[in-house]
């Protein structure tokens, strides 16, 4: 919503949390630069997934080998691909490194071929519109 810029909450566990932002990092950093552009949108990510209340415990690091025992449903799947994908074309490009790291991602998340192409197509349109 344009109106408003505060980002969509989006209540999950602080594991799944932990999983979807490390699997957007891994992309982030895929090409070797961290751009201001990827950082922005990042921070909105973020903001949305942040607790509502504070964890006691502390996350365990996240393998992309354990992504689908985490990230149970298809709903939470997919908005972690979508974010990922966001974030690997918000400069504009897809280097290889980046695709690399998307298409381990999907396999991780037990996408096809054809879901994650329509996320990325997805996540450019929100990336048009925002």
């Amino acid at each position: 919503d344009k109106k408003n810029n505060a980002p969509r909450r989006c209540p999950v566990s602080e594991q799944k949390r932990m999983a979807i932002l490390e699997s957007i990092m891994a992309v982030a950093w895929a090409d070797g630069e961290y751009q201001f552009r990827e950082r922005h949108l990042i921070d909105g990510i973020v903001a949305a997934l942040a607790p509502t209340e504070p964890s006691p415990d502390a996350a365990e690091p996240v393998r992309l080998s354990n992504l689908g025992d985490i990230l149970e449903s298809r709903a939470e799947r997919e908005y972690c691909y979508q974010q990922a994908a966001k974030v690997s074309y918000v400069d504009g490009t897809v280097d290889e490194r980046e695709r690399k790291v998307l298409d381990a991602l999907s396999a991780a998340l037990e996408l096809s071929a054809e879901q994650a192409a329509e996320l990325e197509v997805s996540a450019v349109e929100l990336l048009v519109r925002d």
